[in-house]
């Protein structure tokens, strides 16, 4: 997963709470000396996704989070204080989707992009459409009164996109039906320590589409010859307790054969590193924090 030195920083885009594989990763610094990760994810139709950042806690600052999906901003807040706190110098926390009251959430999933064929939208794409980008900061922010009645948009993610379009691909994101999920404190940011010092962007597509371009290896057919277990025993010779025991080896040494084909199988359906492209969408910043 991409990692900064600064902070000790690493992200990732997880689906059922394990990561996604991430492959392409390019590494660079702007001429404002904010560090860039950018790489490939495979995405899936359907599957809802969170968006985890790992790192050491800042003593004298806050950690903001800034995430903006398909071009749009989701969420922007600070980590919250852990409790119980497990470790006193690192912190692990999930965006799990947008937040639309002080206890409940949209959550993020993988959908179908859709499209039309209206030539309104020909030339009138989202150019960001299948990305997800994640932005850090170190922030100074004050509690706000707990009387405060905070703002909350509720707005849609995607759009129609034109069959001819190929900037995006198969897939975008959408939000999934309203859940309960902690409450929220406010706070109020009032300055920047280090402002957007590292962002995160996650390239999605299919994995069709992966393997279209070349970006993910196609599986090759593999040989579908069934596997067949001779059970039948032979002479009275072969129905001793060593003969047995001898059968039970072979066949144990088989079925390791079988599994290690399996293995193989499976390993040609990671990812490889190779270039991206992928541009990283302007953030807007909100001024009331949701944490």
């Amino acid at each position: 997963m991409p990692h900064c030195d600064i902070e000790n920083l690493t992200c990732s885009v997880l689906v059922d709470g394990l990561p996604l594989p991430e492959f392409g990763l390019e590494e660079s610094i702007n001429d404002k000396g904010q560090r860039q990760y950018k790489c490939w994810v495979p995405s899936e139709a359907g599957k809802e996704f969170t968006v985890n950042v790992q790192g050491n806690k800042n003593e004298r600052y806050k950690t903001r989070l800034a995430l903006v999906v398909d071009g749009q901003s989701v969420r922007a807040h600070n980590v919250p204080e852990q409790k119980p706190v497990r470790n006193p110098t690192a912190f692990s926390h999930s965006i799990e989707g947008r937040r639309v009251t002080q206890t409940s959430i949209l959550p993020m999933v993988f959908s179908l992009a859709q499209t039309t064929d209206d030539d309104t939208y020909l030339n009138a794409s989202n150019p960001h459409l299948g990305s997800i980008t994640l932005s850090v900061s170190l922030s100074i922010s004050q509690v706000m009164p707990s009387n405060t009645r905070p703002s909350f948009v509720e707005h849609s993610l995607g759009g129609p996109v034109h069959e001819r379009d190929k900037k995006g691909g198969k897939h975008s994101v959408s939000f999934g039906a309203r859940r309960v999920a902690a409450k929220s404190r406010l706070s109020k940011t009032i300055g920047y320590a280090r402002q957007d010092f590292v962002t995160f962007t996650f390239a999605y597509r299919s994995i069709d589409e992966l393997q279209a371009n070349g970006i993910a290896p196609a599986v090759e057919p593999t040989d579908t010859k069934p596997l067949i277990l001779d059970l039948t025993v032979g002479s009275d010779d072969e129905k001793t307790e060593e003969a047995r025991l001898r059968r039970i080896s072979k066949l144990q040494v088989q079925l390791k054969r079988e599994r290690e084909g399996l293995d193989v199988i499976r390993g040609r359906k990671r990812v490889k590193r190779e270039p991206s492209t992928t541009t990283v969408p302007s953030t807007s910043r909100e001024v009331i924090d949701l944490t």
